[in-house]
């Protein structure tokens, strides 16, 4: 089952009613639908459009499971990699260490040589279970987290963007509780990736990985997508993901690197081509 949000209409940001083959769904109220629903849903919905700022498709109910605290300590590690983007990063170092102050933190500074490195290095002072990755040159989003994941040491990497902000605590534990359940790859911030792939995609904004899984896989890269190689090669092994609605817990700005560089940033097709 899966539990799914319509937003609006597309063209008809004002009607409250979304009609979806012979039913009708009322906006921002989630209704649970079998798998296969969805897969049609998606397929035929080109007139409609899913909100990416939240999670659009959850198999998780979070107040049905039950978790401990300890599940998160000493089997994650956190990475966060950063672009020049200092004031960004502090936030989200500093929020992730508000709610999970013994979880491992490698913060990774992607070839800045800006204000944001020295930052960067002073981190471990102030923050325990901390430690830093200085890149001599810049290699990229996705191969930035491939270094931290080189360098943790856990069985579990929770992978965070500079532009995250983290508001409440207790997701690391239900995340690892479900991947102990469900025997996932990775479960964190899911989107449908478009009508060609006709898979879904797990992005590494805010999301925990199988390390040992990962390890199999092709890496994290620069060009393009990031996570494009990676989980393509996951669906072709029939590797498990799923989507956590992880922004009940955190907040993706995207003022990122993205945003400076890339002004119209990148907009996620739901439609199949056809919207």
């Amino acid at each position: 089952m899966k539990t799914v949000t319509f937003l609006y209409k597309y063209g008809h940001p004002d009607v409250d009613v979304v009609p979806v083959g012979h039913r009708e769904y009322r906006r921002f109220e989630p209704v649970t639908i079998r798998d296969d629903e969805y897969m049609t849903w998606i397929k035929s919905a080109w007139g409609y459009r899913f909100d990416v700022s939240e999670s659009l498709v959850t198999d998780v109910i979070p107040s049905e499971i039950e978790y401990s605290p300890a599940l998160a300590e000493g089997d994650i590690t956190a990475i966060i990699p950063q672009f020049k983007t200092p004031v960004l990063t502090y936030r989200a170092v500093n929020s992730f260490k508000t709610f999970y102050p013994d979880v491992p933190l490698i913060v990774v500074d992607d070839g800045s040589q800006d204000a944001s490195t020295a930052l960067v290095r002073g981190l471990p002072e102030c923050y325990p279970a901390t430690s830093v990755i200085i890149l001599p040159k810049n290699v990229g989003h996705g191969a930035a987290l491939h270094e931290g994941i080189k360098r943790a040491m856990t069985r579990r990497v929770f992978t965070m963007d500079s532009d995250v902000t983290v508001h409440r605590g207790g997701f690391l534990e239900l995340m690892e509780s479900r991947m102990i359940e469900a025997d996932l790859y990775a479960i964190g911030m899911m989107y449908w990736r478009d009508y060609q792939h006709e898979n879904v995609y797990l992005t590494y904004v805010a999301s925990l990985y199988d390390r040992e899984v990962y390890f199999t896989l092709p890496p994290f890269v620069h060009d393009g997508d990031p996570m494009q190689q990676n989980m393509d090669m996951a669906a072709v092994y029939y590797l498990r993901v799923e989507c956590f609605p992880i922004t009940d817990y955190v907040t993706h700005d995207e003022a990122g690197t993205r945003s400076r560089l890339d002004p119209a940033g990148r907009a996620w097709d739901f439609t199949g081509g056809k919207g």
